[in-house]
């Protein structure tokens, strides 16, 4: 029985990261890849296409939404992600349903959370992290903003600040978060954390503590 291929590694991540901005076209050229990649490094834009019932200048804008410059950059970082990934086993990936059993669960749950782990570090700009913790260690007061499923990670970010001593507040409406927001100074930061990067009120938040001079 032939297992279903699944993709591993950077291009991967930033696939998956880029897909809540996705159009269902483009959606269905990240299946494609995701899920048949070296038939993608075999084949032309026009093939990919083909597969993933689409055209190919929608293959281009996928590639560039997940921050490539285009199709052959794209295939050039899976053929190295194929060649680091080579002889894993892929199953305990997916497949879970409702029949899978408890250990099934476990075992492919911890599995693909420690290859999301591992493959994060592709996706981070290094300077970038590293200025975030100058500004934030600096900061008179840090705003932590979070929304929906992002509101438990933030309010945890600032339980973890304050341990740190830092006067940081992670407030659970948007109301507020708007508030403190504009309250905010050229001293202060604001740290939004969002798994869409869409949300209107975390970007409501942020925009006003740029204007208020807040990092």
């Amino acid at each position: 029985m032939t297992t279903k291929q699944i993709l591993l590694g950077e291009v991967a991540s930033r696939l998956r990261a880029a897909s809540a901005g996705m159009q269902p076209s483009e959606g269905r050229v990240m299946d494609v890849v995701l899920h048949n990649p070296q038939m993608v490094v075999d084949s032309s834009v026009s093939q990919v296409a083909a597969a993933a019932n689409s055209a190919p200048s929608t293959v281009i804008r996928m590639c560039k939404r997940a921050g490539y410059r285009g199709f052959h950059e794209l295939k050039l970082r899976l053929v190295s992600d194929l060649a680091t990934h080579r002889g894993e086993s892929l199953d305990h990936g997916e497949g879970l349903s409702v029949v899978s059993t408890p250990d099934e669960l476990v075992t492919r749950v911890m599995w693909l959370s420690a290859h999301t782990v591992e493959s994060a570090g592709a996706l981070l700009d290094r300077r970038a992290f590293a200025e975030a913790v100058h500004r934030l260690s600096g900061a008179g007061r840090v705003l932590v903003v979070g929304n929906g499923t992002s509101m438990a990670p933030a309010q945890d970010a600032a339980y973890r600040f304050v341990l740190l001593g830092l006067d940081a507040v992670a407030p659970p409406d948007s109301y507020t978060q708007a508030n403190i927001a504009r309250q905010l100074g050229p001293k202060d930061a604001c740290l939004v954390i969002s798994h869409t990067g869409s949300t209107r009120d975390s970007l409501a938040a942020a925009t006003s503590a740029k204007e208020a001079g807040a990092w």
